[in-house]
C-alpha cells in the first residue's frame, strides 16, 4: 500500500519534531512487524452489545486498529471466506457421523454431505445480520488475536479469552439444532490466510496508515527514533 502523508495521523497538537519522529518510526518498522489479522464480530456479538468489550481486548494488547466498518456480509464473499476443501468436509462429517451413532441414531447422509452442511450453516448465519469487521496490525498479530479470542468452541475455550468469558455455546448443541455455533467472533487462523481475508472484506482505501505510540514503546529499543 502506497504511503499517503495526507492520511497519516499525528497525536493531537504535538510538536513538528515529534511528528517527524513518529513518521520516521512508522516508516522504519519492518514489514514483518506489521502483520495484519482480520477480525469479525458476528451477529451474536453485536446483539449482545459486546463490540466495545471485544475491541478493548485487542487495544489493550498493544495491537493497532487500522480498519473498521459495519455491514451485513453478502453471500458471495461469505462463501469465499468459509470455503472448505472436500478433505475438510469429509473429516468434519465423519466426526458428526460418529456423534450421531454414539447417541444411538442412524446417519441419513454421507460424511462429506454433513461436512458441507456445516459450511452452509456458517454461511447462512453470517449473512443473516450485521457484523463489525476490523483489521488489527502489529508483530505476531494473527497469533495474538487468536490467543485473545480463544478456541472455536466456547465451552472448552480458556477462561480469560473472549469466547471463554462471554458465551457458552457448544458444537453439541449447535449440531442438535442444525445451526452454526454462536461463538461471537471470527479471526484469521493462520498468517498465510491474512492477506486473503483482509483483501476480501476491505478495500485498500479503507485501511489507514498512521503511527501509534505503542509502536514507539515496542519497536524502538532506546526510545530515540533509531531502530538498532
Amino acid at each position: 500500500m502506497t504511503f499517503s502523508f495526507e492520511k497519516f495521523l499525528f497525536f493531537g497538537s504535538i510538536s513538528s519534531n515529534s511528528q517527524l519522529l513518529f513518521l520516521k518510526i512508522y516508516l522504519d518498522i519492518p514489514m514483518h512487524m506489521k502483520e495484519k489479522s482480520y477480525v469479525m464480530v458476528k451477529h451474536d456479538g453485536i446483539q449482545r452489545g459486546l463490540v466495545g468489550e471485544i475491541t478493548k481486548r485487542f487495544e489493550q494488547s498493544g495491537l493497532k486498529l487500522i480498519g473498521i466498518k459495519m455491514f451485513t456480509p453478502d453471500r458471495e464473499r461469505a462463501v469465499k471466506h468459509y470455503g472448505k476443501s472436500d478433505e475438510w468436509c469429509q473429516e468434519k462429517g465423519e466426526m458428526m457421523v460418529k456423534n450421531i451413532k454414539d447417541a444411538g441414531g442412524e446417519p441419513e447422509k454421507d460424511a462429506i454431505a454433513y461436512g458441507r452442511d456445516i459450511v452452509e450453516q456458517v454461511v447462512n448465519y453470517i449473512t443473516t445480520g450485521p457484523v463489525v469487521a476490523m483489521v488489527w496490525e502489529g508483530h505476531a498479530a494473527v497469533e495474538i488475536v487468536k490467543k485473545l479470542v480463544g478456541g472455536t468452541q466456547p465451552t472448552t475455550s480458556d477462561v480469560g479469552t473472549i469466547r471463554g468469558d462471554y458465551t457458552h455455546d457448544s458444537y453439541e448443541l449447535a449440531n442438535m439444532q442444525m445451526r452454526a455455533v454462536r461463538n461471537l467472533i471470527h479471526c484469521t487462523g493462520e498468517s498465510d490466510e491474512s492477506e486473503f481475508e483482509v483483501n476480501l472484506w476491505f478495500d485498500p482505501s479503507e485501511l489507514v496508515e498512521y503511527a501509534h505510540i505503542a509502536e514507539l514503546m515496542l519497536y524502538d529499543v532506546n526510545l530515540d527514533g533509531v531502530f538498532e
